[in-house]
């Protein structure tokens, strides 16, 4: 598959979150994500130092790869030393990699960050950069041009399961403002990183990514409801799949997914 974050998209793009996926049958996880409608397959990476979290490494990656070569792998760093981690994932069969600016030494943050995006362009992937909910857009001035991809961290980095920040909603309208004005230097992508229980945000012109998370695969009728979809409109999506209740006992079913996938898809732009 080629890389989906290497162009500019034609709609929005759904990374499932790998985290909080069945280890014991993960590739089985990561197929039926994908055959629910998935475009992307999103590695989170935790290094119990930059975050009070430990997760997976290139290794994973890697044996992910030989399982499903045709998926696109985007793998976030949420780890001290982004620059350690490159290679290692490149080797491994990354397509994408975002680090935060938060990493970066702090006395020449924007040139540490140019950097390490010139190298991961040099390994064959495209390159991101994420910001935790208090990190100001401003700190990416001089920098925005040279990314492939803008993440917009709508929880704090870390753990799964974590409410919803509706207040990165500004930043990242700011951040879709200058890339409509200027669309040939900015970022391909906008991300926003966050579950399906909360109101989804569905940037226009298309521009927008969603990281749909393994154990929330299943949308709420609430937060879909207040992203303006009607209820009825709900009804119809979750009535093609038998009529059952949109929230099972299983939020890994392929169905549920496949659901969530539709309605995130639908849900029209946040009101400005």
């Amino acid at each position: 598959m080629a890389n989906l974050l290497a162009t500019t998209p034609t709609q929005p793009l759904v990374a499932a979150s790998i985290m909080c996926a069945d280890y014991a049958r993960l590739a089985e996880d990561c197929r039926s994500v994908l055959d629910a409608g998935a475009d992307l397959l999103h590695l989170d990476v935790m290094d119990a130092h930059f975050v009070p979290n430990l997760t997976m490494g290139p290794d994973l990656c890697s044996s992910l790869r030989r399982a499903l070569p045709e998926a696109c792998f985007d793998v976030h760093l949420m780890v001290s030393d982004p620059g350690l981690f490159t290679q290692p994932f490149a080797d491994a069969g990354a397509d994408h990699l975002t680090f935060h600016l938060e990493a970066m030494p702090t006395e020449r943050e924007l040139d540490a960050a140019r950097a390490l995006v010139d190298r991961v362009h040099d390994l064959g992937m495209t390159a991101g950069i994420a910001l935790k909910p208090p990190t100001s857009l401003d700190r990416l001035d001089g920098l925005l041009g040279e990314l492939d991809l803008v993440l917009i961290m709508s929880i704090d980095p870390g753990f799964a399961g974590q409410a919803f920040m509706p207040g990165v909603l500004d930043k990242t309208r700011a951040l879709l403002a200058q890339v409509v004005a200027a669309v040939s230097k900015l970022p391909n992508q906008i991300a926003i990183k966050g579950h399906t229980d909360a109101t989804p945000f569905h940037a226009e012109n298309g521009y927008g990514n969603w990281e749909l998370s393994t154990d929330r695969a299943n949308a709420s009728r609430r937060a879909l409801v207040a992203a303006g979809l009607t209820p009825e409109r709900i009804e119809s999506v979750v009535g093609r799949a038998d009529q059952e209740p949109l929230l099972p006992d299983d939020p890994y079913s392929p169905r549920n997914r496949r659901i969530s996938i539709i309605l995130l898809r639908e849900a029209p732009p946040a009101s400005r």
